[in-house]
């Protein structure tokens, strides 16, 4: 068996190379499995959004004590304030009256009128 480390010495490695051929080939590379990066990327992404909305949808579990919040949020309803109804309902018959009368004809303070 044969000592393929024998003759590994990281300085002799790190004078011969080139920062600029290390990206090159590097780039190089990655325009030939570029493809495949996409895809395994898009896979990883599918499989995340996946779990989690089978996480939420299908797992979702409440407490009971967050079942009964929830409820008590809900029985609440809307709370009706009937001076308040009556103040607009007033409010919209004054309008609907002063849209129906009829125009008064006012001076021409302008004096575009001859």
């Amino acid at each position: 068996m044969k000592n393929y480390f024998k003759n590994f010495s990281p300085i002799r490695i790190a004078k011969g190379t080139n920062p600029q051929i290390i990206l090159e080939s590097s780039v190089k590379f990655f325009e030939k499995k570029a493809r495949w990066f996409i895809f395994g990327i898009l896979f990883i992404l599918t499989g995340f959004c996946v779990y989690f909305w089978y996480f939420f949808i299908y797992q979702s579990h409440w407490s009971e004590t967050r079942k009964k919040e929830y409820a008590k949020t809900k029985e609440r309803g809307a709370i009706f304030d009937e001076n308040r109804f009556n103040g607009v309902i007033e409010e919209t018959k004054r309008r609907r009256s002063d849209y129906d009368r009829e125009f008064e004809e006012r001076e021409d303070i302008f004096r575009l009128k001859k």
